[in-house]
């Protein structure tokens, strides 16, 4: 269960959504994640935020076999 404003770092946000962190720092700067910085080059992203993204991403199945 998230809890209200939980930070995760980078590199577990990666592991949640198994890519990479540039690909998680990209979603940061392209504003599609919500983060916040904690240090001259160390982000933590909001919990929430992370999941609102893959609740945005989600497809249909059927999408991919029309």
């Amino acid at each position: 269960m998230t809890k209200p404003g939980e930070l995760i770092d980078v590199k577990k946000a990666a592991a949640i959504l198994d890519c990479t962190p540039e690909h998680i720092r990209n979603k940061i700067v392209d504003g599609e994640l919500e983060a916040t910085r904690i240090g001259p080059k160390v982000f933590r992203v909001y919990r929430a935020s992370l999941e609102k993204l893959i609740e945005k991403n989600k497809v249909n199945p059927e999408d991919f076999f029309k």
